[in-house]
């Protein structure tokens, strides 16, 4: 009897580890990082991931597409947690776009620009530029 009772109480334990990291899980895909900051007790950036880049680039032969593919995965590293970049391939979405690479630039105060290929520099301007003060050493 008292095996059966022990087994039991383990048994509830294992379902509520379990709910709560479907709930943790849940949490991150709609939420974004903001539920690792929080358990991790560092603060949460006041404008996390409001700046989004939508970057159309493509899979077959693209000179332009190589060099950008680069310069917004650095972007991407250095403003992590800040910027939320999705990439399209046109190649493989049915995406019409005027041209390739571009950019689509879209922050707290709306749509920024459309752009197409940038460098790393002017990225990091127009980034900083939305959010003076906000990024604190990153734009420093």
């Amino acid at each position: 009897m008292a095996k059966r009772k022990k087994r039991e109480i383990f048994n509830l334990f294992v379902i509520v580890v379990v709910a709560l990291l479907v709930v943790l899980v849940i949490s991150l895909v709609y939420e974004g990082n903001k539920s690792i900051s929080f358990l991790l007790g560092s603060p949460t950036p006041p404008m996390l991931q409001t700046l989004k880049i939508d970057y159309f680039t493509s899979s077959e032969h693209c000179p332009e597409c190589e060099i950008q593919d680069k310069i917004i995965d650095r972007i991407g590293e250095k403003f992590w947690g800040y910027v939320s970049i999705v990439k399209h391939d046109v190649a493989k979405e049915d995406v019409d776009v005027p041209q390739i690479p571009l950019l689509v630039i879209s922050g707290k105060s709306g749509r920024i620009g459309v752009v197409g290929p940038k460098d790393e520099e002017t990225l990091v301007r127009i980034i900083c530029e939305e959010y003076p003060g906000d990024l604190g050493e990153v734009c420093g």
